[in-house]
């Protein structure tokens, strides 16, 4: 099993316990985007782990912990919360820049910096002080799990 495998398997289990509802995996075919603010078109870290992670479960979304999904008819993908991020959408915030916002909770929001290839959990007013830095998606993911655990005394 791989560490992404692990990583959303505790965290889907935590939320089962909890009586949540899971995500099904993203079927459908990933390609590189344009994300604009100051991102490369081509990203492949991002998607390598990214990809491999909605293979599995195509975000997550429990307790106020949300991992943007990949499925573009769901209101709260990864696409349509990045692009109003972009100055065209009026949303713009020069601090983002070089960041893929991937989700949020209460407080923060998940990036991916694309500047240093770390997954990243930044405050969300103040977004340059980061609480979490992570070398894999898999660890930011299992950062997550680890405080939805202590959050319910599990």
């Amino acid at each position: 099993m791989t560490e992404i495998n692990k990583a959303v398997s505790l965290f889907n289990d935590i939320c089962q316990r909890l009586g949540g509802a899971l995500n099904p995996p993203y079927r459908g075919e990933i390609n590189n985007y344009h994300f604009s603010r100051g991102i490369e078109d081509e990203q492949p870290e991002f998607w390598k782990q990214y990809g491999e992670f909605s293979r599995i479960s195509d975000g997550i979304n429990f307790d106020g912990i949300m991992f943007h999904p990949l499925d573009k008819n769901d209101k709260n993908n990864i696409f349509l919360n990045n692009d109003i991020l972009s100055k065209e959408k009026g949303f713009y915030d020069e601090s983002l820049d070089g960041f893929i916002v991937i989700g949020s909770d209460d407080t923060d929001i998940f990036v991916f910096n694309t500047g240093n290839e770390k997954w990243e959990v930044r405050d969300r007013i103040a977004s340059d002080y980061v609480y979490d830095s992570c070398d894999t998606l898999s660890d930011l993911i299992m950062v997550k799990a680890k405080e939805l655990k202590e959050r319910h005394g599990l």
